[in-house]
This record gives C-alpha cells, structure tokens and sequence, in this order.
C-alpha cells in the first residue's frame, strides 16, 4: 500500500506524473470504499530561497538546510524523517545495554536542540514543548501494546 506521494516538480511533465499518482491512489482507495482522512494528509515543500531553503546536498537537509526551524516545522520532520527510523521493529529489538539507548536517545535530542525558539531549554523540557516522549518511553509504550495483544489473543482463543 502507499503511504506517501513525494515527487520532484521541475516540470509541466513532472506536474502532470504526480497527478497521475495521486489519481491513482483515489481511484485504490474508491475501489477499497475507503477515504482518505484529509485532517491526516500533508503537503511538504522544498524549493528555493523563497520557500526559506537553500540547495544542498541531501545529508545535510534538516541541519544546514532548513532556514526556517520554527517548532511546527521541525516536528514535522521529525515525525517524517527521523522517528520512523529510530522506532522501527521497536516491539522486535530494544536495545538492552545503556550505551545504545544513550546513542539513541542522542539523536532525538540533538535534533530537538536545533529548533530555534527551544535550542536553550533543557531536553526534557523541550520534549515536553513539543509534546514528545523519551525514545525509552516510546518503547516502553510499544512494550505494553504488544503485551496487550498478546493478553488480548490468550483470551480470545482460551
């Protein structure tokens, strides 16, 4: 299933391949009888210096890119880019020694440390303006969910 449209828009051609994409998505979804949740969907994007970006290399797009580090942007990318990562087959892996969850840890709070308005706040406190967990509290999180399933299985099949 598609979870995600991105295209590189540099021409009418490219204008006209997305729209096809996303033609093609509606009519899965039409033919599924599902809609999509429009509260749900957004729209990023990355240009010139007029959007508040400059060009480079792709390494470095969050950090020396994004002129504007205004919360609401960074979050999202965050939830776009990083978290996805960091959180993956989380219920199947958690790092036991502290050495991996600091260096885990580490990541999320350099990238909160980046955000303008927050960069002098202490970590947690940052987390709490953004409305984010500790990682070890996201996996704690992913931990109970799957116990619950489990529980929730037993109990159907005994």
């Amino acid at each position: 299933m598609i979870r995600y449209v991105c295209s590189r828009i540099c021409n009418s051609d490219d204008v006209q391949k997305l729209q096809e994409d996303l033609n093609t998505l509606q009519e899965w979804a039409h033919t599924w009888q599902m809609k999509f949740n429009i509260q749900k969907c957004k729209v990023m994007r990355v240009g010139d210096s007029d959007s508040g970006l400059k060009r480079e290399s792709e390494y470095s797009m969050v950090k020396r890119t994004f002129v504007v580090k205004t919360p609401e942007v960074m979050l999202n990318l965050y939830k776009t880019l990083v978290r996805p990562l960091l959180e993956y087959c989380i219920s199947a892996w958690s790092p036991h020694c502290q050495k991996d969850k600091k260096l885990l840890e580490k990541v999320q709070h350099r990238f909160t440390r980046m955000i303008t308005s927050l960069e002098l706040l202490q970590y947690e406190a940052r987390l709490q303006k953004l409305g984010l967990w500790t990682l070890e509290e996201c996996r704690n999180q992913a931990d109970l969910i799957e116990v619950l399933k489990m529980a929730h299985v037993f109990l159907l099949y005994h």
